[in-house]
């Protein structure tokens, strides 16, 4: 028994302490969710945000629904709702209660809020609910909205706002004892923060009712301050009607005055047209049966709420349109000492309850308005009096004083209008100011005038009016607005002068000064004439360059300047200063040292920019931060500053397109002017002329002593070579030469003709450079097919002076170019290069890559270039030393050609020396082919023939050798017959055709100019026979006709070969072999050459 009495005590002390823990929990909870409904309701700053949250902090942990209604004038109204089902939450909107029965739920409110308790209603669903489509609900819809409800009153102390109804559905238990404590808690909160957010609501009214009251006694204020100030009743009853109105909030507003009759009421303004008011009319009948005529007849102000007392009390009035838009209107009648002198009527857009403040707001308005009507009735007449002095006084002012309104109207007519205008008064007054003016006059004047007002706020200004007769007088017009008391422009005053004598003195003194003018103007054009034909004469009185620079500067000091600066543009883009002269000849030292100093600000800045422009820059002002400005920094503006200049010219001296100087005028004492321009302009164009005749006979000087050396140089180097071939040409016929001495004797001739075709050759490409006749014929090829060639050419001469040549090539570097004019460049570089280089010197020629372009550099170890030749080292016929103790030869020209040949083929070629002694390098740049893929289908390049090569046979080949010259056949005959060939000669064309069929040649040789026919009338004689009859004979043209042109005209023509004179064995030999028709031993054609 013991043991089970300790048992059932184990577990009673068990149940005790689960319950115990039991409602710890169920007590943390509460605390947590007030705490939390507290914070949240405490975050609302609106009343609807505080319904909105206590519905939905219980929504959906307390309940499945819950609504909020507010007592409003004794009837409860919805405010506020939550649903777990938002389908069902517009239903709790619409009929008050989940289960449709809003009867049974308003019993229940009212119950809660009379005892102050919660209600409790019980009981499922008896009504069909339709879901928002129209379609019925299902089964498990309608059950889940079976449910229990019960409503809480919302009470603070002994304030009742409402009530508060929450409920949960059938799948729920009833409210449980803790939900139902939960929503008690909420109910509690939410009844103190909606008790708050209301007294805060009726606070913020409060205040705004006060600040509105507040507001229209400050505003009524402005409006009697205004009325103290108006002047005329209509300018009251504007004020009243328009400020009054906007005071009161009133839709329509108008102002009344009794008729002296009294049987009357004239409106004396109105504006929103109160409908008890006729719109079209200004006077109201006193008989009418309206709150405006019956409020002066009674005395009394009428009030009249709502539309509804409108009709109750003037059944007879029509309403319809004469009501629409207002729905309450006040009549008050205006007192003066006890009498009624008018009315003041107002409606309104909504009903209006008229409580004794806004009563007293329109009746204190309505004294005002009285009172101001009064004081204004009075000024009027004492204005009209003072109207009537001021008009008598201004009929004896000497101008003409006009009245006008806005629209230009002449409302007043005064002073000395009539005898201005001839225009009376009457003529005058009521008719537009255009009558005393022509339409383009006021079209012209009219927008000044206006402009001027409103800018200055008066015009002043010249008119040329017209009279009544239609003579013209000028007028001055002063025109001024006048303003009424708020500041509106009302009319506009003109004040008219007659200024017809004063117009004729200025005439009278204008011509006077014209002629001054004209007078000085004369003497000073005749001055400046002479001037510029003594400065003509004496700047053509000298072709001396130097000399002319200084007379310049001389011719212009001191008639044009204090002191002057001669600048002028060098090839290097700069500029220098050649010739200075000051008026003062101590001084000019001065700025002889300011233009050898670091003032480059002058040159870089205005000279630069007349240089570029061709345009002439005036300086008016130097002083001050200006010179600093012009000449860049405050240390050259100091140094300029010592000169003590004032303004400056700076003209270019410029002759066509071209500025090649520019002259700069200062002046220490007058300013310079635009009039100086012309004349400073002038004066550089005649100095610019007479710079270019100096520079062009000193170019041509130049020239003649360049023509004369080069045709000294020409006759030097022509007759240098064929003195050693006439000498040896001589010994070889008159004298016994052993085997040695003839072969020395060939060999010298051979070298010499040679040299002077190559002279020849490079006189004929200066001359086809000059007329631009030199043509390329382009291919992509790889430069070291050509550079090699060129090296193997020269090689013998390197050998012969012990120059150790030396090659570097890079492969693969493909240009497009004319294979025989790159060769061309390579040969006269290295030739040069060989020629200054002495004994024992080294050549270097390198080929490679730069970017996208080729270069090649030939460097030598010869004997340098002067830094003052080294510019001009490209130049026809320039050369370093062009004496007669010169120690190389030449014509100057093979530099020359590389550069043009160079710049042919797109690329560029400098010179480089460190000076004499220190050899020289020479670099081309040619531009690298955009299609480098084609390196394996190149052609072999073909050198150019250097005479050395081996002969080839032509061993029985039948040629016909056609030229006019016995000496060139005879040669041209046994050079072929050398290599076997069976040669005819003949030396026409007509001897040509003649024997075709007896001799039956295999190959046609024959030269161009022939007296009679030429080879170019032979060639199309016989392409003119059937291929039979000879007509497609090979042939080959031989000719000193030796440019691109000339064998394009050969090989068009109709020669399938052009052979250039001086002739060469074995070009010529192996041309004539390659057209041979017959099949030649190939082991006798000579090897093919390497590239």
């Amino acid at each position: 028994m013991a043991g089970d009495a300790s048992k059932t005590e184990r577990v009673r002390d068990q149940a005790q302490t689960g319950v115990t823990n039991i409602n710890d929990a169920r007590t943390r909870r509460r605390a947590a969710f007030v705490e939390r409904a507290a914070e949240e309701l405490l975050r609302a700053s609106t009343l609807e945000e505080v319904l909105t949250r206590v519905v939905w902090l219980a929504v959906p942990n307390l309940a499945d629904y819950c609504t909020i209604d507010l007592l409003e004038r004794g009837e409860l109204r919805r405010v506020a709702v939550a649903h777990v089902d938002l389908r069902d939450e517009q239903r709790l909107w619409d009929v008050c209660s989940p289960d449709g029965d809003a009867e049974a739920h308003g019993r229940a409110a009212r119950a809660a809020l009379e005892a102050g308790e919660p209600q409790t209603r019980r009981g499922s669903l008896r009504v069909a609910m339709v879901s928002a489509d129209g379609a019925a609900p299902s089964a498990r819809s309608r059950a889940a909205r079976a449910l229990r409800e019960i409503v809480f009153p919302l009470r603070v102390g002994s304030r009742t706002h409402g009530v508060l109804s929450a409920g949960v559905g059938p799948f729920r238990e009833a409210l449980p004892r803790e939900e139902r404590a939960l929503i008690e808690a909420l109910v509690r909160l939410g009844a103190s923060a909606i008790d708050a957010a209301l007294a805060r609501s009726a606070r913020e009214r409060a205040f705004e009712a006060a600040e509105r009251g507040l507001s229209q006694m400050r505003r009524l204020s402005e409006v009697t301050a205004a009325l103290s100030r108006a002047v005329s009743p209509t300018e009251v009853a504007r004020r009243v009607v328009e400020d009054g109105a906007r005071v009161l909030g009133a839709r329509a507003c108008s102002i009344a005055r009794l008729s002296p009759c009294g049987t009357e009421l004239e409106i004396v303004h109105a504006a929103g047209h109160p409908e008890v008011i006729p719109a079209h009319s200004p006077r109201i009948s006193m008989a009418t049966e309206a709150p405006v005529a019956e409020a002066v007849r009674i005395k009394q102000p009428i009030w009249l709420r709502s539309r509804a007392d409108l009709a109750a009390r003037y059944p007879g009035l029509p309403l319809g349109d004469l009501v629409r838009g207002s729905h309450a209107w006040a009549a008050v009648p205006l007192f003066v000492d006890g009498q009624v002198v008018g009315s003041l009527s107002l409606s309104f857009q909504e009903p209006r309850a008229f409580d004794d403040d806004e009563r007293w707001v329109i009746l204190s308005l309505a004294q005002h308005c009285a009172d101001a009507l009064d004081r204004a009735s009075l000024s009027a007449g004492a204005a009209e009096e003072a109207v009537h002095l001021s008009h008598e006084i201004l009929k004896q002012m000497p101008e003409a004083i006009l009245v006008t309104d806005l629209g230009g109207t002449i409302l007043r007519w005064m002073g000395k209008a009539t005898q201005i205008f001839g225009f009376n008064e009457a003529e005058a007054i009521g008719r537009s100011v255009t009558i005393l003016a022509h339409a383009e006059t006021l079209e012209r004047i009219g927008p000044r005038i206006l402009r001027g007002i409103r800018d200055q706020g008066a015009f002043l200004g010249e008119i040329v009016c017209v009279r009544k007769d239609g003579t013209t007088i000028p007028i001055e017009i002063t025109a001024k607005p006048v303003f009424d008391k708020e500041g509106r422009a009302r009319y506009l005053v003109g004040v008219c002068r007659d200024i017809s004598e004063r117009k004729r003195a200025e005439e009278e003194r204008t011509r006077l000064i014209r002629e001054q003018i004209a007078r000085a103007e004369a003497e000073d054009a005749a001055r400046r004439s002479s001037f510029l034909a003594e400065a003509s004469a004496l700047l053509s009185s000298s072709l001396d360059y130097e000399a002319t620079l200084e007379k310049i500067v001389r011719l212009v000091v001191p008639t044009m300047a204090t002191y002057a600066m001669l600048d002028v543009a060098s090839e290097d883009g700069t500029t220098i200063t050649v010739a200075v002269a000051h008026e003062d000849q101590a001084l000019e030292r001065d700025v002889q040292e300011l233009r050898r100093g670091a003032v480059d600000g002058w040159s870089e800045g205005p000279v630069a920019r007349v240089l570029a422009s061709r345009t002439s820059e005036i300086f008016a002002d130097l002083g001050g931060s200006a010179l600093e400005r012009i000449v860049g920094s405050p240390e050259q503006a100091g140094r300029f500053g010592e000169l003590r200049a004032r303004s400056a010219i700076v003209v270019p001296l410029s002759v066509g397109d071209t500025a090649s100087a520019t002259l700069s005028l200062f002046r220490v004492g007058d300013r310079y002017s635009t009039k100086d321009l012309p004349f400073a302009e002038e004066l550089a164009h005649r100095a610019a002329m007479a710079l270019e005749n100096a520079r062009l006979y000193q170019n041509a000087q130049e020239a003649t002593r360049m023509r004369d050396e080069f045709l000294g140089t020409v006759s030097h180097e022509l007759r240098t070579p064929l003195n050693a071939v006439l000498g040896w040409t001589r010994m070889l016929r008159t004298a016994s030469l052993n085997g040695t001495s003839q072969e020395r004797a060939l060999a010298t001739i051979e070298r010499n003709a040679m040299l002077q075709a190559r002279l020849v050759e490079d006189l004929l490409d200066a001359s086809r450079i000059v007329m631009g006749k030199l043509r390329l014929e382009l291919r992509t090829l790889d430069l070291v097919g050509p550079i090699n060639a060129a090296i193997e050419a020269v090689r013998p001469a390197a050998t012969a002076k012990s120059v150790h040549l030396e090659s570097t090539l890079e492969r693969g570097c493909l240009v497009e170019g004319d294979p025989s004019r790159v060769q061309q460049i390579v040969w006269n570089l290295l030739t040069n290069a060989i020629k200054f280089t002495p004994h024992g010197g080294r050549v270097e020629l390198v080929l490679g890559r730069a970017g996208q372009h080729a270069r090649v550099t030939v460097r030598d170890t010869g004997e340098g270039i002067r830094p003052e030749f080294l510019p001009y080292v490209f130049d026809r016929f320039r050369q370093g030393d062009s004496t007669t103790t010169r120690k190389h030869g030449g014509l100057g020209l093979g530099l020359a050609i590389v550069r043009h040949l160079v710049e042919l083929h797109g690329g560029a070629v400098r010179a480089d020396s460190a000076g004499e002694g220190k050899g020289s390098i020479f670099s081309v740049l040619l531009p690298l082919s955009a299609n480098p893929d084609l390196l394996a289908s190149l052609d072999r390049f073909t050198p150019l023939p250097t005479g050395l090569e081996e002969l080839p046979s032509l061993e029985g080949l039948r040629l016909l050798l056609v030229d006019d010259e016995q000496d060139s056949r005879e040669m041209l005959a046994a050079m072929l017959g050398q290599c076997g060939a069976v040669v005819r000669c003949v030396s026409s064309a007509a001897a040509a055709l003649s024997a075709l069929d007896e001799f039956r040649p295999d190959v046609l040789v024959s030269d161009i100019g022939m007296p009679g026919e030429d080879g170019y009338a032979l060639i199309r004689q016989i392409r003119a026979l059937k291929p039979a009859r000879w007509g497609a004979l090979p042939a080959v043209a031989l000719t000193a006709y030796a440019s691109a042109e000339d064998r394009v005209r050969v090989l068009a023509a109709g020669f399938q070969m052009h052979v250039p004179k001086p002739v060469d064995a074995a070009e010529l030999a192996a041309t004539v072999a390659s057209l041979s028709p017959r099949k030649l031993d190939r082991e006798s054609a000579p090897p093919p050459l390497s590239t």
